[in-house]
């Protein structure tokens, strides 16, 4: 699957979410803004969960994102304390991958290259590339990926979040800035 110079613009949600279970699949050359749910109180207690510009499924393999623009969520994340009941920041993300659970396959074998995940201080990311668990086995981006000559900047906590079990991960090359955590290992 190939999805490719598509310009996703005010998506209630997420903007581009490849599914479970997928293999050998292609996002490239997309430009990606304003997208999640506002918060509203009576709803929901965060700004849009975990919702990103690209939501990639569990058990998700071999997944290129190339030369994608990802910027200005709809929303900005909420602050270090700002809410009393959750002191961690929540809101948008860049880009959401990972497991619920070290029971799932986790093959990966990702490329993460040459995109623009940006934004400025009124519409702040949670993290620019994240999720999975920490302190597991599986984590993202996976075993056997590549993260290389992206630019990241404005993440409320992490700029890249390389979290959980990562064998054979390789980040390089990348220019990240105004993040409070640059690349985030938890082992």
């Amino acid at each position: 699957v190939i999805v490719r110079g598509l310009r996703m613009i005010d998506a209630v949600n997420e903007a581009v979410v490849v599914a479970k279970d997928l293999s050998d699949v292609v996002v490239e050359n997309c430009d990606i803004s304003q997208w999640g749910s506002l918060r509203v109180p009576e709803k929901s207690q965060h700004w849009g969960k975990i919702q990103g510009g690209i939501q990639v499924g569990s058990t998700v393999r071999r997944l290129v994102l190339q030369r994608n623009r990802i910027h200005h969520p709809r929303y900005a994340s909420t602050r270090w304390r700002e809410e009393p009941n959750n002191p961690h920041p929540w809101g948008p993300r860049a880009i959401v991958m990972g497991h619920a659970s070290d029971d799932e396959n986790w093959e990966a074998n990702h490329v993460i290259r040459y995109n623009e995940i940006f934004s400025d201080a009124d519409h702040l990311f949670e993290d620019g590339i994240c999720g999975g668990l920490n302190f597991s086995q599986t984590g993202t981006p996976g075993q056997d990926s590549d993260i290389y000559g992206n630019i990241i900047t404005h993440a409320t906590v992490d700029l890249i979040e390389a979290d959980g079990g990562g064998m054979n991960v390789r980040i390089w090359g990348n220019y990240l800035a105004h993040g409070m955590i640059v690349i985030s290992l938890q082992s």
